[in-house]
């Protein structure tokens, strides 16, 4: 079933207090808001995590947009081309490009299907997987180090409800596209 658009205002169950004028030059969204702080607190997550996904992707040995491509194979075994750009939710060209780079590099191989010899697969190569591996590493000791003073169940939590949270906005961005929505489709930029 499509997804409704969602509406202009967010309908809470009850009103909302009346927004408090900022002051000049203040950007930060009012509390009295949850929707525009939890847009600002996943801006800021996103920009986070593009600094801390390219310490990661140096530490593992590789780009932050071919570690994207090869933690989506470590997780998913040999793909093709277009289910990678799909996976990473990028244009098939990107995907292509990162591909292509990461066979240069020798951390990734194009395969022929033995069942359909007109596909084509990706495969991590040995150097592939080491460099998984080392981003695995990477990245477990750099949010280790980071929440050092969080609860071993606020950790959870959060984890929990940023799946929750994607998985949400994942579902219905879905259901916008199979509807039919053109201004949802692959993003251009680089994936991770």
């Amino acid at each position: 079933m499509p997804a409704e658009p969602l509406p202009a205002e967010p309908t809470p169950a009850e009103p909302m207090p009346a927004e408090p004028t900022p002051a000049p030059g203040d950007s930060t969204p009012s509390s009295h808001d949850p929707y525009l702080a939890l847009v600002a607190a996943v801006e800021d997550l996103t920009r986070t995590h593009r600094e801390t996904g390219a310490l990661v992707a140096r530490a593992a040995g590789s780009s932050r947009a071919g570690l994207a491509v090869v933690r989506t194979l470590e997780l998913a075994g040999p793909m093709q081309i277009g289910d990678i750009a799909h996976a990473l939710r990028v244009d098939i060209s990107v995907a292509s490009r990162q591909v292509s780079a990461l066979v240069a590099a020798g951390l990734a191989a194009r395969t022929v299907d033995d069942d359909d010899r007109r596909a084509r697969a990706v495969v991590l190569t040995e150097e592939g997987r080491a460099v998984a591996d080392r981003a695995r590493v990477a990245a477990g000791a750099l949010t280790a180090q980071v929440l050092a003073d969080w609860s071993g169940p606020d950790v959870a939590t959060t984890a929990a409800q940023i799946r929750r949270l994607a998985d949400t906005v994942t579902a219905y961005v879905v259901a916008l596209r199979d509807a039919g929505d053109e201004s949802v489709g692959a993003a251009e930029a680089d994936p991770a």
